[in-house]
């Protein structure tokens, strides 16, 4: 009994010490996003300048607020689990090109406030990533504040493009499955279908033993069995909301063995995973995009979200594949595109209809959004918040 105990003392104290090392990007841990006001203009697409661009590690992306004078707009993120965030790194103004970041406004100070924090960060007036300590611990949510500004050459939009943050899971685990339980558990996993005990520990799993456990080879299931045990996987963390990055972060790094595999060439597993997660919240796009495998399912699930630039390439995927419609694809296209359009949709829905060869089916579809839609941009809707 002796050794027993102190093999499962083992394991608690090398989760927790693990838990500290696994590092995750922001995009792996927002569970929403809410800006206080956002830019709309009416050609770009309604996400040309969304909160969610802060974190879609694209520096010619950005977020504007959008009452033209910057001072007390902000930025809320919501994380699935408590975290540690160690430090922050800020790509000021719209890097998307050198004259574009001198004619928009930029940030001088921004307010980092998390629960009875705050701290003021001085930004230079460059577009090069600048780090800053942060040291907060515990946290569930964020807002960044834009407290000063400098003035832009031209427009009085102020952007920031990219924040990134050194984090970690706040990681206070009562107890952990043994080694032993670990090793059943991936025996489990072979197969398509969960036993409730099997359920309870993959519950109960420290994050590094869920990291450990995802990055392990699995045989591939025949018909929809990849699918089904991927989501079986999927409800248990949804229960779980501190291994919710964990699966996400498997996502990111696009790990190409192990639970994520689908039995259709059209259907992205990473996509469909980030999807159920955030449940088609907008704080889903940058992941879904950081998939690129540009499937049908991807885009329709990007569409879904609110994110319009998704449209061109899903106009491209309709002309080469005809509609797909499955289990999760269940709108039409003239459906998913009606949902969010803008001016941008229409303008390129009705290129398509004029300058592509199209099957009478998805000429057909195209169509109804041409007749039927008045997008958000002619109408001021604002853009979309979780």
């Amino acid at each position: 009994m002796r050794l027993a105990s102190l093999s499962l003392i083992g394991v608690l104290i090398s989760a927790t010490a693990h838990a500290e090392e696994l590092r995750f990007p922001l995009m792996t841990l927002v569970k929403t996003t809410r800006a206080s006001s956002t830019l709309i203009e009416r050609t770009p697409s309604r996400f040309a300048y969304h909160p969610t661009n802060l974190f879609d590690e694209n520096p010619a992306t950005a977020w504007f607020e959008g009452v033209s004078r910057g001072k007390g707009e902000f930025v809320e993120f919501e994380f699935f689990t408590r975290v540690d965030l160690v430090s922050m790194t800020i790509r000021n103004g719209y890097g998307k090109s050198t004259d574009l970041f001198r004619k928009n406004g930029r940030v001088k100070q921004l307010e980092v406030s998390a629960g009875n924090s705050r701290q003021t960060l001085t930004l230079a007036d460059r577009s090069e990533e600048q780090p800053f300590p942060l040291g907060l611990t515990n946290i569930e949510r964020l807002r960044i504040s834009i407290v000063d500004i400098y003035h832009g050459s031209q427009h009085k939009d102020i952007g920031l493009s990219e924040v990134s943050v050194e984090a970690h899971l706040h990681n206070d685990s009562a107890s952990v499955p043994s080694e032993a339980e670990v090793e059943e558990l991936y025996q489990e996993l072979q197969s398509s279908e969960l036993g409730k005990a099997a359920r309870v520990r993959l519950g109960r799993l420290a994050p590094i033993q869920l990291a450990e456990l995802l990055a392990r080879p699995y045989e591939g299931l025949d018909g929809a069995g990849n699918d089904e045990r991927l989501y079986g996987v999927l409800h248990v963390v949804l229960e779980n909301p501190a291994l919710i990055p964990v699966v996400l972060k498997a996502v990111y790094e696009r790990r190409q063995e192990g639970l994520f595999r689908s039995e259709s060439s059209r259907e992205d597993p990473y996509a469909g995973a980030a999807d159920r997660l955030w449940d088609g919240r907008p704080s889903a796009v940058p992941l879904i995009w950081r998939s690129g495998t540009g499937a049908y399912s991807s885009l329709y699930r990007l569409l879904l979200a609110g994110d319009t630039r998704a449209v061109p390439d899903y106009l491209k995927v309709l002309r080469e594949t005809g509609i797909w419609h499955e289990f999760c694809c269940e709108l039409m296209p003239h459906e998913l595109l009606q949902r969010n359009v803008d001016a941008y949709t229409l303008t390129q829905v009705q290129s398509s209809l004029q300058t592509q060869e199209l099957s009478s089916s998805v000429r057909g579809e195209l169509e109804k959004v041409a007749a039927g839609a008045v997008g958000p941009a002619s109408t001021g809707r604002p853009n979309p918040q979780e």
